[in-house]
Order: C-alpha cells, then sequence, then structure tokens
C-alpha cells in the first residue's frame, strides 16, 4: 500500500514506500534499509549493472532479545553479499550490539527457498537478557543492492518482509519477529520497518516517457507554479497526477538537472533549452557542476 505522503520543500526526496510505515513514529524503534545511494540513471545501466552499498539500521533502540528479518526486493533489483557487521575478522563481536548467541545470516537455503534471512539472538537472551547497543552508528547487516543493466526507469523497494503463511504442520510463520521479554513487538505499535525506495531515472526524463521533451519542461513549470508560486502543499497522488508520473521519486531526481536540490523555474528552461537544442539535430548536455 502507498502511504499518503505531502510533497513540498526540503522533504519531497524522504523516503515513499510501497510498505505500510506508521505515520507518527517518533518514539519508535525504526529497522531501516538504507543505500550508500539512493538512485541512479539509466545512463550508467546502459553498459553495465550498477552496484550499491546497504545497510540494515536500527534508530531509536529499544530493549528485545531476538530478530529475525528476511530482505528482499522488487524486480529486477536484487540482494547480494548479506552479512552481519561485525567488529573484526575473529566474528566474535558485532559492530551494533557486541556479543551475541547467534548471528546467522543466509544468502540462500536449498531447504526453504529463503534469501537474505538474518537470525538474531542477545547474548544470554536464554537468561531473559536483552541486547545492548555498543556503537549506536553501527549497522547490524550490510548487503549489497545490484541493478541490472537495462532497468527500466521507476520507483523499486526494498524492504523487510512481514509476509505470513501456514506451513506442512499448520503452524503459522512468520518472515519477521522481533521479541522482548517473550512478547512479541508490533510493527506499527512498537516498532517501525522502512523500506528503502531506489530510483532509477534520467535527467529531464520528468514523466519518464524514455524522451526529454517540452512536455517535461512544462510539467516542473507547473509543479513550481503550484508550490511555489501558489504555496500549495502537494500530496503524493497529486504530484503523481500533476507530473504523469506513477514513481514520484525517480520523477523528483529527473527534475534536478542543475543539481541545486530545488525544482523549480530554472530547471524547466534547462530541460526546454536540451530539447531545442536536440531538435536541431546537436547533441545536447546537462549543465550540471562537477560533483
Amino acid at each position: 500500500m502507498m502511504m499518503k505522503r505531502l510533497i513540498c520543500g526540503a522533504a519531497i526526496l524522504s523516503v515513499i514506500s510501497s510498505s505500510a510505515i506508521c505515520a507518527s513514529a517518533d518514539d519508535m524503534m525504526v529497522i531501516r534499509m538504507t543505500g550508500e545511494r539512493d538512485a541512479v540513471t539509466v545512463e550508467e545501466l546502459a553498459s553495465q549493472d550498477a552496484v550499491v552499498h546497504g545497510e540494515l539500521k536500527i534508530e531509536n533502540y529499544k530493549d528485545f532479545s531476538y530478530l529475525r528479518t528476511i530482505l528482499r526486493s522488487d524486480d529486477p533489483l536484487s540482494i547480494e553479499n548479506g552479512g552481519f557487521v561485525y567488529t573484526d575478522d575473529t566474528h566474535s563481536e558485532l559492530a551494533l550490539f557486541g556479543g551475541y548467541d547467534t548471528a546467522i545470516y543466509t544468502q540462500y537455503s536449498e531447504i526453504t527457498g529463503k534469501k537474505n534471512y538474518a537470525l538474531y539472538y542477545a547474548k544470554d537472551c536464554a537468561f531473559g537478557k536483552m541486547a545492548e547497543v555498543v556503537d549506536p552508528d553501527s549497522a547490524l547487516v550490510s548487503f549489497d543492492i545490484r541493478v541490472p543493466q537495462g532497468t527500466a526507469a521507476g520507483d523499486y523497494t526494498l524492504f523487510i518482509s512481514q509476509e505470513q503463511r501456514v506451513n506442512s504442520v499448520g503452524q503459522r510463520e512468520d518472515d519477521f519477529f522481533c521479541t522482548a521479554d517473550m512478547e512479541d513487538l508490533i510493527v506499527g505499535e512498537d516498532l517501525v520497518l522502512e523500506p528503502l525506495v531506489f530510483s532509477v531515472f534520467s535527467y529531464g526524463d520528468v514523466n519518464l516517457d524514455g524522451q526529454v521533451s517540452a512536455i517535461d519542461a512544462q510539467h516542473v513549470l507547473s509543479y513550481y507554479l503550484e508550490t511555489e508560486v501558489a504555496q500549495n502543499v502537494l500530496t503524493e497522488e497529486d504530484f503523481c497526477k500533476l507530473m504523469e508520473t506513477t514513481a514520484p521519486k525517480a520523477t523528483l531526481h529527473a527534475m534536478d538537472v542543475n543539481l541545486d536540490d530545488a525544482r523549480n523555474s530554472l530547471d524547466a528552461q534547462d530541460i526546454l533549452a536540451y530539447y531545442l537544442d536536440s531538435v536541431v539535430g546537436n547533441q545536447p548536455s546537462w549543465k550540471q557542476p562537477a560533483l
């Protein structure tokens, strides 16, 4: 389910999720999937895959003793090379929690078919002990995100599975569980699972139709007039309708052609100039600062 969000100002590139997120989570523990980047361009994928480093992080930690997660991604993206983050090669301590009883990361199980399965038991959890944070800035798990060559423009979600099923003996199995004092913590009440929305885009192709045109420039100008001139606040639904897109985050990346973190009339002018340059047979390029 896509959550309805407000699209305005500096917050427009905050997480847009295809999983349910509690809107009032300020005091909840957050288990978040992150990436060193949250987007690549179609041009980067023209000749090869892109691989981006990602992490599973815990913020606003609350006590727990057991945690199980299964990391998943929308096709065609994949999660690879996952594992717990240790302090050194001896694997005696986790960077986040120090000592532990169990820390098993399964890339793929031939028995269950599950991929990217992480199981953690806190040290001395059998005696009621909870995990204790050693380094709050460290990740619990690290992994690579592979974006295949030729992936189409759009938004793709990497998330912690909450799937539930009944096994062959009639028992319920949950992909995700987190336990404290022998009680399961409830997603949306005790904690939040926050996915990573990863975008593939081309600069200037605002409506993601595979080309840069005067229509894209008009879309950016319309957005600027709505949000900056008229000072209207758009919901995500309003934004998608205005921009004629189904991938709002990819569109937001595509709009900022001059890389100034704004989407305004300057971007519209640059997109129109790029289009007109291409119409007369030139090979236009974007006027972007060196990164």
